[in-house]
């Protein structure tokens, strides 16, 4: 049976610089397309790339293109180029990875390397098919999308046993009720996971951050019902890496 083939936007090697396990070396499979359109994105599209930019020497930032799609063979043997001693995880990022189940699941079966799903939360029908497949998640709640809130929440449900931690993407402005609102949530179904309350970092129409006296604030509202709560910026963003 032939190989699904996909488009993928960019492949190469680097530190995670979000969430909980910043400074792990991975090697990053980033999907283009999304369900979403964040203000704050940093790699908005809306289409399919002709072309896969492809690092070719783990972390030297050099790229190569390939024709896109790729199948999930070309990809073991791209990930195999990329592989480094250190090496912890594959993380599937995007764009919105849980808008492409099948594709997970085959490039799971073909590779023993952990996967590291960064999601947005909104596709739980899609977050159960791959549920076996994911051994750590990054798991988004979007304030500014209450009618995903839902689905979110399902979505974490589904994988909160999977070395799951939640991140909230903090604006500047967010109102008090909103974030312990989510706490509540969290705690009243039982989702004692991390979860890790990350400033925006401007880009585009986003110009401003939130400050530290704001996140500190914000942190004990969250903290009042769960029990770890974290402030993590974008790490990769202050390193000067990819």
């Amino acid at each position: 049976m032939a190989m699904q083939k996909e488009h993928i936007r960019e492949i190469f090697s680097s530190t995670q610089g979000e969430g909980i396990y910043p400074g792990v070396r991975q090697i990053f499979i980033r999907f283009p397309l999304c369900n979403l359109n964040c203000d704050y994105c940093d790699t908005p599209s809306k289409e399919l790339p002709d072309f896969c930019n492809v690092e070719t020497t783990p972390g030297c930032g050099n790229f190569k293109k390939i024709k896109n799609p790729i199948s999930v063979e070309g990809i073991i043997e791209i990930i195999n180029d990329l592989k480094t001693n250190d090496l912890h995880s594959i993380s599937l990022t995007g764009g919105e990875p849980l808008l492409y189940p099948g594709f997970i699941k085959e490039l799971r079966n073909q590779t023993k390397i952990s996967f590291y799903l960064e999601t947005n939360s909104t596709i739980p029908e899609n977050a159960r098919k791959i549920k076996t497949c994911v051994d750590f998640v990054a798991a988004d709640i979007k304030l500014d999308n209450t009618e995903f809130y839902k689905n979110s929440l399902e979505t974490i449900k589904i994988l909160k046993d999977r070395n799951l931690f939640i991140k909230i993407v903090v604006l500047p402005g967010v109102e008090n009720y909103v974030l312990e609102k989510v706490a509540q949530d969290l705690k009243n179904q039982r989702i004692d996971v991390p979860l890790v309350l990350q400033p925006v970092t401007p880009y585009g129409e986003i110009k401003e951050k939130p400050d530290a006296e704001r996140l500190f604030e914000l942190a004990d509202i969250c903290g009042k019902h769960l029990t770890d709560v974290r402030i993590i910026p974008q790490m990769h963003k202050i390193w000067g890496v990819l």
